[in-house]
């Protein structure tokens, strides 16, 4: 855990961020200026920390690492002048299995957070939010799964009670429900990472949990963030897509090609499942 991010995971992700500040400015003709990232456990331990890079380098903050053992040491912030971006104040929904596994990551993400803080001479700084210490899930498919639910509003509900804990130095799960309320509510964008080709948005309800979830708690409270997928299957051709253009990709990829279904057909009850 002490190498991660990873060199390499540190310019996959800042690949990343500068697709989507592109992908943004086309959309808006403006510089993001708050925004939330999901942040699972399972996909860092693939990519060496892609997703945490991204959203430093989003941040203006270089990632140290010391070179006999290559394990992170530290950060350094970059100065305005060098920005290439206007400096994204970045929100981090952490999975709990990304809690369970790198608390160092927390910590360097919380330290980052409150070095920028100072020099703005902001205050309410926590940045990370999660499940509740020992849970786990979003809330809003367990939801679902119950059937104790009527509205969108109660699955928005269920997100922000699900994901009110925050975490960074000295803050192991406190409970912070109005501080994330008001970071949904800023928030301009949801910024979710792929790396998996094998795994698409409609394969499992997990990326519904998260997004949706987040979705649905922004528009209850009066918000109405776009939705990103970033798509660093090939790191050489990094793409940044809306929700809507990955949901399109996906259905006329897969559910809607003839070809895709014929080969699914081959491997019989294992293909139809």
């Amino acid at each position: 855990p002490r190498t991660i991010p990873t060199k390499t995971a540190s310019v996959i992700g800042g690949r990343a961020a500068a697709d989507f500040v592109r992908r943004y400015m086309q959309d808006f003709g403006d510089y993001p200026k708050n925004i939330m990232m999901d942040l699972w456990g399972s996909a860092t331990l693939r990519t060496g920390g892609d997703e945490i890079a991204q959203a430093l380098a989003l941040m203006g903050v270089n990632i140290l690492w010391d070179e006999s053992t290559q394990r992170v040491s530290g950060f350094e912030i970059i100065p305005d002048a060098e920005m290439q971006w206007q400096r994204v104040d970045v929100t981090l929904r952490i999975s709990g299995l990304f809690r369970d596994m790198f608390p160092n990551l927390i910590l360097l993400f919380d330290d980052a957070v409150q070095a920028i803080a100072r020099l703005q001479g902001r205050q309410n700084t926590w940045r990370i939010f999660g499940n509740a210490p020992s849970s786990y899930g979003a809330g809003t498919t367990e939801l679902i799964d119950s059937g104790a639910w009527q509205t969108r509003d109660d699955l928005g509900q269920a997100y922000l009670n699900a994901s009110h804990f925050a975490y960074g130095r000295g803050a192991d799960g406190v409970v912070a429900a109005a501080n994330l309320r008001e970071r949904v509510v800023a928030s301009e964008a949801l910024i979710h990472v792929q790396d998996l080709r094998e795994v698409d948005v409609l394969s499992g309800a997990d990326f519904a949990d998260s997004e949706g979830g987040f979705a649905a708690a922004a528009n209850m409270l009066g918000a109405s963030p776009t939705l990103y997928h970033i798509d660093t299957t090939n790191p050489d051709n990094i793409n940044t897509r809306t929700l809507a253009e990955e949901i399109s990709l996906t259905l006329h990829a897969r559910a809607l090609n003839p070809q895709w279904i014929a080969g699914q057909m081959r491997h019989g009850y294992a293909g139809g499942a």
